[in-house]
């Protein structure tokens, strides 16, 4: 698309001068984002962010291929071991800028983001071990609280009766809420 501008010189000579505007992109749904679910795979494959990891999409891919590569790819579905293959392919290559995903990439990965390839995708993480790493690591932190909780013991001296909604309150409420709209 073009627009023409004219524009008058101090001589009094009209110039015309002709400028484009780019094109505008085609909006893509967020969840037929290759990187929206390459992270949301990483994560139902039990990935928690932490402060200094990176986040960026080649070390998503990475992360994903990796965690991949510990499934038992013969006996899962076809979709995994597309999506791994392709990811190891890309991984393999250290100067790529923009990663042009084929389509059969794309709907697997997107199957994978459904809720039945979700489900296989957890259970087969478990059999991989890739849960026993989160245990591992924030094991100990759970493990602490768990502590903390029990000397709290379960008695407490708080008087509950407060902690109640009775009918009469709720009374009040209705009564403002129809005081507000009216």
């Amino acid at each position: 698309m073009k627009n023409i501008t004219k524009i008058t010189t101090m001589k009094g000579k009209t110039l015309s001068k002709t400028t484009a505007k780019p094109a505008k992109r085609k909006l893509i749904p967020s969840r037929d984002r290759v990187d929206n679910n390459l992270a949301m795979a990483d994560k139902n494959m039990g990935q928690k962010r932490t402060k200094g990891q990176k986040r960026d999409i080649k070390s998503i891919r990475s992360r994903v291929a990796s965690r991949l590569a510990k499934f038992d790819l013969a006996h899962v579905d076809p979709h995994f071991t597309n999506v791994h293959n392709h990811l190891q392919y890309l991984n393999n290559q250290p100067y790529i800028k923009r990663a042009l995903y084929p389509d059969e990439f794309k709907t697997s990965l997107m199957w994978m983001c459904s809720e039945p390839g979700v489900s296989i995708l957890k259970r087969a993480a478990e059999p991989a071990g890739l849960f026993d790493d989160l245990e591992a690591e924030f094991g100990q932190g759970v493990g602490v609280m768990i502590d903390l909780y029990e000397d709290l013991g379960s008695d407490t001296t708080e008087d509950t009766a407060l902690w109640s909604i009775s009918t009469d309150d709720t009374a009040d409420l209705e009564d403002f809420i129809q005081g507000v709209t009216a």
